[in-house]
């Protein structure tokens, strides 16, 4: 079944709402008439949406301005969200970006991992109980075609979509039992102002055709019950099957090096 909002509603959830692929999912639901609860840094943004979204498809649209990286963020976003019945959880807010991982920080490493990683678990373990009580409800995370393989240059991203996949698709088969759908939604580029911006990386120089983000969240939607993975784009799904099934594993890293290397900002 697609998302169904006697099923997955009356309100879903969005981490990372503001812009991009978060954005377009906020615009697709309440176009079904899913009420919304949008979360992101920027209030502002938030709120613009909000009143759009609430004015144009007559849908409860409400507004948690909240920095996910942030230790205590998902117990003060479970308490934010207490009084509403949450069906549906798109766990989409993520950071990402390119450059050796030597030439990272630390601290840059860690929040990209607690933004990736312990977030989404911590709010899909939370809300997943709630769904799995009330027999009905679903889980979306937002993975990657970065979550195949090993990235260089993009090392621990790749890694935490790994994570990713492999907790969705896992859950997936420990809550269909309960009534809870899970799905693991993993595009490969995606036209959106964050990755027009992306940290280290020239994208321009970047190889292959990003894909609309409106079409990436519609193939979401609509197989959603249907598989734990969904990757959208024909082409995509080609090239995650060539990954998967054609070459060993080091020359795949080896070949992915050698396509970002020229459109690092700083390269090795």
């Amino acid at each position: 079944m697609a998302i169904a909002l006697e099923k997955h509603g009356p309100y879903a959830l969005i981490t990372g709402a503001s812009h991009g692929i978060g954005e377009e999912f906020a615009n697709q639901l309440a176009k079904k008439g899913f009420s919304l609860v949008l979360v992101a840094r920027s209030r502002n943004k938030l709120d613009s949406i909000a009143s759009r979204l609430s004015g144009t498809h007559r849908v409860d649209v409400q507004v948690v301005a909240l920095d996910l990286m942030k230790d205590t963020a998902a117990e003060e976003l479970v308490a934010a969200t207490s009084h509403l019945e949450i069906g549906l959880v798109v766990l989409n807010a993520g950071v990402y970006g390119f450059g050796a991982f030597l030439d990272n920080s630390l601290e840059y490493e860690r929040n990209l991992m607690q933004l990736n990683m312990v977030a989404p678990m911590q709010l899909a373990h939370h809300f997943g109980h709630k769904m799995a009580q009330r027999k009905r409800g679903g889980l979306l995370f937002l993975g990657s075609a970065a979550g195949f393989q090993a990235i260089p240059y993009n090392a621990n991203y790749s890694a935490s979509k790994a994570y990713v996949l492999l907790l969705g698709e896992a859950l997936n088969y420990e809550l269909k039992p309960l009534g809870v759908d899970v799905e693991v939604l993993a595009p490969g580029m995606t036209k959106t102002e964050g990755t027009g911006a992306m940290r280290g990386v020239d994208m321009g120089k970047m190889p292959g055709k990003a894909m609309d983000s409106a079409q990436v969240v519609a193939e979401g939607l609509e197989r959603f019950g249907k598989s734990p993975l969904v990757v959208p784009g024909s082409l995509n799904r080609l090239i995650a099957n060539v990954g998967k099934y054609l070459m060993p594993r080091r020359a795949q890293t080896s070949f992915i090096a050698r396509m970002i290397i020229p459109a690092l900002v700083k390269k090795p």
